[in-house]
């Protein structure tokens, strides 16, 4: 087995402003671009826990990773040979719809407090640091940069 990478996985301390009693949550994602078949015996893309029940005043780690080198090109939606998880709330966990960013309360209260600072959270997680003002909306290319529906402008990928 290789040994760590320079930018790879690190502990860190609980940092000092965080309570020692305070309840500090690992959301991870998992699995990788491609159909059920190549990314065996992984799954497609899940979160985990799968359910996440949090309370004010709890911290949560988001814990994902993105790849510009997926080796086999598996296939999949989006720029061949990437990967790429986004972050949104669900308007119905039954339904692939996200809510409107001032309805939002996962992240920040946007229906209490519509601040800009929290829409640019809400967009950082939702579309990777892309600029939505620079995305073709109709754009179904599936390698191109300007497509942001697959992600595939994300300052991971490689320009």
């Amino acid at each position: 087995m290789a040994g760590p990478s320079k930018i790879g996985p690190s502990v860190r301390s609980r940092p000092a402003e965080v309570s020692s009693s305070a309840r500090i949550v690992n959301y991870n994602v998992r699995s990788r671009r491609g159909n059920i078949v190549q990314v065996y015996p992984s799954v497609e893309y899940d979160f985990v826990p799968q359910e996440l029940t949090v309370e004010v005043g709890d911290y949560l780690h988001f814990q994902w990773t993105g790849s510009d080198a997926n080796a086999k090109g598996n296939a999949g939606n989006g720029r061949q040979s990437t990967d790429r998880s986004n972050l949104v709330q669900l308007a119905d966990r039954e339904e692939n719809v996200p809510l409107p960013w001032n309805e939002h309360t996962l992240l920040y209260n946007a229906i209490a407090n519509p601040t800009a600072e929290g829409k640019a959270l809400l967009t950082r997680f939702a579309y990777l640091d892309q600029r939505p003002d620079l995305c073709e909306i109709d754009d179904n290319d599936q390698n191109s940069v300007q497509n942001c529906k697959q992600l595939n402008g994300s300052k991971m990928c490689p320009r």
